[in-house]
Order: structure tokens, then sequence, then C-alpha cells
């Protein structure tokens, strides 16, 4: 088993469209064993509101375990993007930041079998 479960906000260099990286907040939707070491299901999580993106989900202070994820945002929100999927092994992560509520988290998870319906 890895170092992280669902519902885990871990620190990760997100790939962007346009090439490079860039470090961002993740969820963990799901633990994926392979090869004897586990690689895990993130979506990414933005500050931005995207007028465009159907998918998103707010999240607030309250959906958040601990005081460490939100310390940082101003407006009190973010945005899980449930469209914005990225297999990540075990390694990449930087850290762990906090845990979402399992409301939330399945909401998540929702949307994203949502997509690939």
């Amino acid at each position: 088993m890895g170092r992280f479960v669902r519902g885990d906000i871990v620190v990760v260099p997100f790939p962007l469209k346009e090439g490079g990286e860039k470090r961002r907040p993740a969820l963990i939707l799901a633990e994926v064993a392979y090869g004897g070491s586990s690689d895990y299901l993130v979506c990414m999580i933005s500050s931005q509101n995207d007028p465009n993106d159907q998918a998103l989900i707010p999240i607030g202070h309250s959906d958040a375990t601990g005081a460490d994820f939100m310390a940082n945002d101003p407006d009190g929100c973010s945005y899980i993007r449930p469209s914005h999927l990225w297999t990540m092994v075990d390694a990449v992560a930087l850290r762990k930041l906090d845990s979402l509520s399992v409301e939330k988290t399945d909401q998540a998870l929702d949307h994203v079998r949502s997509l690939l319906a």
C-alpha cells in the first residue's frame, strides 16, 4: 500500500498543456498498484474559477480536514477540476498538504465517472 489514500491533497509538479510543469495541489482519487509500487490517479485543484468548465467543484475551508491547504487562499475557495486527470507515480508527490472531506472526494469521483460514461 502506498503512502497516500483517496482524499489526500498533495503537492505535485502538474504537467501543463503548453509544456513544462507547475507545482499545484492535486486530489488523490485512487491508488493503483503497479509493478510492486503505487501509482495514483489524481486531479488538479486550482484557485481559478473557469466558467467554461462545467465540472468544477468548489471547495472551501470546511471541506479540508486541516488548515494547511487553504492557508494561502485569500478568497477561501479553490476548485477541484475532475476533467484534468493525471496518473502520478508515488515519488512525484512533493508532500501531503491536507485531506479533503469524504463528501467532496465522492463528488469528484462522481464527476470523473460521468465524464467517462
